[in-house]
């Protein structure tokens, strides 16, 4: 499918759920230069200690990529999580890309150590549900779903991003905004990965920023300039004047 294609379908898709993406905002909005880098873990190794063995999972590494399937253990899904301590005050961006191989994977953020937690979940059919999934009292909540197979590659590996700007959350999906949501409130600092009953993904790499504004950025940017000029030594020029 060529991208003018995906374009089209894309517009279409946000036009169909226009009530929920009323304030826009494109993946590109936002530069380089307004993240500042918290997480880069690229899965080289484990020195971060993500989970290789338990109950639930089986993880390995490989070929810089982090591998997890699920073992079905009383018919439970599987976790593999580190954390992150973010300062809710702040604007930040998670984003990782990941290979769905089979069932089910999911992004997971925000987990407390009750396993309350959201998710962005993705299938192996490129259907996806935005969760709130709260353990401690038996309860989960579907906040949006729909689909992202126009514009992923199945079994292939997929960028997500969960990016929170001025107190909304928006998500995407190989940096296409598949929705964006309000009244988030995070209660836990583990980030993470969820792998469904008989599921496996692998995982190629996990990000996490803080974001400024670019007016903030800017501003910034000018006080240092003033500043390094007014603690700079004053030069007189000498004009020679011929007579």
């Amino acid at each position: 499918m060529s991208l003018i294609q995906k374009l089209i379908i894309l517009f279409f898709y946000q036009f169909l759920f226009g009530g929920v993406i009323n304030a826009q905002i494109n993946y590109s909005e936002i530069s380089s230069v307004q993240r500042t880098n918290i997480l880069d873990e690229s899965f080289e190794s484990n020195t971060n200690n993500w989970i290789t063995d338990n109950s639930w999972i089986k993880g390995g590494f490989a070929n810089s990529r982090y591998h997890v399937t699920c073992k079905n253990f009383n018919q439970n899904t599987g976790l593999s999580y580190i954390t992150i301590s973010l300062d809710q005050q702040k604007d930040f961006e998670i984003e990782t890309s990941f290979s769905v191989i089979k069932g089910t994977g999911a992004l997971v953020f925000g987990m407390t150590k009750n396993f309350d937690h959201y998710r962005f979940e993705i299938n192996d059919k490129a259907d996806f549900t935005i969760i709130k999934d709260t353990p401690s009292k038996n309860k989960v909540e579907k906040l949006f779903s729909g689909s992202v197979k126009a514009f992923t590659e199945p079994y292939l590996f997929n960028k997500f991003t969960i990016r929170k700007f001025n107190g909304l959350y928006y998500f995407f999906v190989n940096e296409f905004m598949i929705c964006q949501l309000k009244n988030i409130i995070l209660s836990g600092n583990q980030v993470g990965y969820s792998v469904g009953l008989n599921s496996a993904i692998s995982v190629d790499y996990l990000n996490v920023s803080y974001l400024q504004e670019k007016a903030t950025l800017l501003l910034a940017e000018k006080e240092s300039v003033i500043k390094d000029t007014s603690s700079a030594p004053l030069q007189i020029n000498k004009v020679i004047v011929n007579i």
